[in-house]
């Protein structure tokens, strides 16, 4: 054992290399689907691993008398330090960059100096010299331009030897991982392997961080959706064996099943047999002035990624409305008029009818919801579309297609269109709605359907006021309800144990989250994106749905195993009635609007029901 130990103090409450990690901690949050926890479904604030890991480190890393000696371990063992940089560095450093940093002398000795077009290497330049530009480069870097071309330490297996006798040295330890470490140094401290605790553990980042470096971990919230999400991070990521191969395969033969079905059935193929990927939708409402219907649109731009789309109100003079062309757009000055143009901005309606005074001079929304009888009507729970007389009504008005094509030998060709429905289309919304009135009612007794009331609170009081939906069924179409309930019908009958349960909880959370009302379309992507954006429940005047191919992301399962060896309880209670004993408590409490929210948010109590049908 050092002789140099400072007694009962440890390396956090010595010094914290608070910049690094927060440039790290930054990294991880910016890779957003590719964090390790992220794929088992949204959560607010969950502190990033690498945090809670260097944390964890330095309450059980004990202080020394040697400060500048502790952080050199201490960063060694967070792969902070410059051998650790090099090894957690995978992508090269591009050419522009390499040169700004190089001595003239340097750059003609790497660079071709008589190409003035672009910069090129040296023709014949030995691939070790390739490599030594590089790490000359990267040494030459401060530490946020290093990590911009390196993996997160949590993607690289572990330290190198070398780095173990070094810190081994240093600490008196005899460790070759980090649960070697955690478990040597915890049995001096302690007289036991610490146990770190979290009572707001939400998606549970800090305990299972605790867990993979060995300590024995507590994790509590009183939110049931965060504590299945919790689960699942131990006994799913953490699980042993091929847990996650087999959950895998069980999502894609529910997703198999379902896309024979909807195949089936008919409802994504147009009359050319192009296959449906996306839905384009818009409220409308009739304007009390002209009484026209006005399709409310914040935008006329649809599409901008492969190709610019976007749309031309015509007037219908025998039925007061306007008929939706979709078009593509090449003329810039088009382009941008279409960006800029809409028929409700902040909150104003302005009618497209040119003689309307409305055209002129908007009218408020709180106008138009206070027109009729009565006002904004509040929807039954058996409202599935708006009633005739509703005030806003729903309206397809785009679809995004795939066309499949194969050229002579045989190689596939994929060509995109956006199109305005055609009867067709329409008929088969009508089937959609068909299909959906049959099941409904078992569905809903199963609870593959939510059929909760929607309880006015600080967030979801916007959803009743501006739209009169009063249950969180209202916040789907019948396409949607369509999908959600198939998936969750099949999955029920093929989930044989509590991995496949749990999974299909949160893959169908997943999918309500990016196919529902709330999800708005983004032009720049071409696609629908996900409802909890931000911390609020939006209603939509435009608003995405996926079609079946295109909700498989959301659906079908990408998680890379890390296998937790320790002793773990999730449970789900109140804070205030904790009875568990553990070494650290490290802990986040609810901040903000999160303590206003009374009532659970959209994803929790649908999870909720479909979890107590179990």
């Amino acid at each position: 054992m050092p002789a140099d130990l400072i007694p009962g103090k440890s390396f956090i409450e010595v010094q914290f290399p608070v910049s690094k990690i927060s440039m790290e901690s930054y990294k991880e949050r910016k890779s957003q689907q590719f964090q390790t926890l992220t794929q088992l479904g949204k959560w607010w604030g969950p502190k990033p691993l690498i945090l809670a890991r260097a944390a964890i480190l330095g309450l059980i890393f004990p202080a020394t008398t040697n400060p500048t000696k502790d952080r050199e371990i201490f960063l060694k063992l967070l792969t902070m330090d410059e051998e650790g940089l090099k090894r957690r560095k995978k992508v090269n450093i591009p050419l522009k960059e390499i040169a700004s940093h190089l001595s003239q002398k340097e750059f003609e000795e790497f660079f071709d100096v008589s190409s003035t077009n672009r910069l090129r290497l040296r023709l014949g330049l030995p691939r070790n010299k390739r490599e030594l530009l590089q790490d000359i480069v990267f040494n030459r870097m401060n530490y946020k331009q290093k990590i911009s071309y390196c993996v997160r330490p949590e993607e690289i297996e572990g330290l190198s030897e070398d780095t173990w006798e070094e810190i081994n040295k240093h600490l008196g330890t005899h460790a070759k991982s980090f649960q070697d470490l955690v478990k040597e140094l915890g049995l001096r401290q302690y007289g036991s392997i610490p146990k770190v605790g979290d009572c707001f553990c939400g998606r549970g980042n800090i305990p299972f961080e605790a867990a993979r470096l060995g300590c024995d971990a507590y994790a509590s919230d009183i939110n049931p959706v965060a504590s299945l999400i919790a689960w699942a991070a131990f006994n799913v990521i953490g699980g042993k064996g091929d847990v996650i191969s087999k959950l895998s395969k069980f999502h894609q033969r529910v997703y198999d099943i379902v896309d024979k079905q909807i195949a089936e059935w008919g409802i994504e193929r147009s009359e050319e047999g192009w296959r449906s990927y996306a839905f384009l939708y818009c409220n409308e409402t009739q304007c009390p002035e002209c009484k026209w219907k006005i399709p409310l649109l914040s935008s006329f731009a649809i599409a901008e990624r492969m190709q610019f789309v976007g749309i031309e109100l015509i007037p219908n003079i025998e039925g007061k409305k306007f008929d939706i062309c979709v078009k593509s757009i090449e003329n810039k000055d088009e382009i941008e008029v279409a960006r800029k143009n809409g028929t409700i901005k902040e909150s104003l309606i302005y009618c497209p009818n040119p003689s309307c005074p409305a055209h002129s001079a908007p009218l408020s929304l709180d106008v138009i919801r206070q027109e009729g009888e009565g006002g904004l009507r509040l929807w039954d729970i058996d409202d599935i579309i708006p009633r005739p007389n509703d005030i806003f009504q729903e309206r397809l008005y785009c679809i995004r297609w795939r066309e499949t094509k194969f050229d002579n030998n045989g190689n596939e060709e994929i060509k995109w269109h956006f199109r305005s429905p055609t009867e067709y289309d329409l008929k088969n919304e009508e089937r959609v709605l068909n299909l959906l009135y049959e099941r409904i009612s078992r569905w809903k007794q199963l609870g593959l359907i939510p059929t909760s009331k929607i309880e006015f609170g600080e967030k979801t009081g916007e959803l009743i006021r501006t739209r009169g939906w009063t249950h969180w069924i209202h916040l789907f179409t019948p396409r949607q309800l369509l999908y959600h309930g198939l998936i969750n019908d099949i999955a029920r009958d093929l989930a044989a144990d509590n991995e496949q349960k749990v999974s299909q909880l949160l893959g169908i959370g997943k999918c309500i989250n990016f196919n529902s009302k709330l999800c708005h379309w983004n032009p720049s992507v071409d696609l629908p994106l996900d409802v909890f954006y931000n911390q609020a429940l939006n209603p939509m005047y435009i608003y995405g749905e996926r079609g079946i191919e295109l909700l498989s992301q959301a659906w079908l399962l990408s998680l890379k195993s890390s296998p937790i060896s320790t002793n773990y309880l999730i449970k789900s209670e109140d804070a205030r009635i904790n009875q568990e004993k553990c070494t650290f408590w490290i802990t986040d409490p609810p901040y903000a609007d999160a303590i206003n929210c009374r009532v659970p948010q959209l994803m929790s109590i649908l999870l909720t029901e479909f979890l107590s049908a179990r």
